[in-house]
């Protein structure tokens, strides 16, 4: 089973912004190789196809391996293990964190773009589906936050996952808590 993506541009000034450069498609397999190479897990190029015009690449697409799971915004947290829960949920800012090391940004690293596959047996692996995001320059913490702020719309997620993400994301940081301070009318008492 394969997975076809065809990258279409949605705004007229794109067809004019891609004048000299790769297609999408050929840019999302290169980074697609150098993710790979740098050993990420994300899903198989197999195939990218392009036809062009004067030299102008008019239509693209890239044929990628199917892989075996269930994306992160559909799955069933609750059916998960409380060790493998922690585990996948560490391995997810482990691998925004090295991404990062490489002097790259994951700036879509939403829920819907990481596949989990529980059937791993050193326990549930997550596998970037969309390359598309990661971009050549380093932004700190952009990645991990996107990836917190979409979470938040899943009904199972909590605030354990929450602490174990953030732990393999920096896992030397101190865990400090915020103290309340009481108010009187709204306004916060020195």
């Amino acid at each position: 089973p394969v997975i076809v993506k065809r990258p279409r541009r949605k705004f007229w000034y794109r067809y004019l912004t891609s004048i000299g450069r790769a297609s999408r498609a050929r840019r999302m397999w290169n980074k697609a190789w150098s993710l790979f190479i740098r050993n990420f897990p994300v899903e198989w190029p197999l195939m990218v196809m392009e036809k062009s015009a004067f030299g102008y690449v008019t239509h693209s697409l890239i044929v990628f391996e199917k892989m075996r799971g269930t994306t992160l915004s559909q799955l069933d947290l609750d059916t998960l293990a409380p060790k493998d829960r922690d585990t996948m949920f560490r391995r997810l800012g482990r691998t925004l964190r090295l991404i990062e090391q490489e002097n790259m940004t994951h700036f879509d690293a939403k829920s819907s773009n990481w596949i989990i596959d529980v059937d791993d047996p050193t326990g549930p692996l997550p596998i970037l589906i969309d390359v598309d995001g990661v971009r050549h320059y380093r932004w700190t913490a952009e990645g991990v936050d996107r990836l917190l702020r979409s979470m938040r719309e899943h009904p199972q997620y909590t605030v354990a996952d929450s602490l174990a993400l953030c732990q393999g994301y920096a896992p030397f940081a101190r865990h400090a808590r915020e103290m309340l301070r009481p108010s009187s009318g709204g306004v916060d008492s020195p």
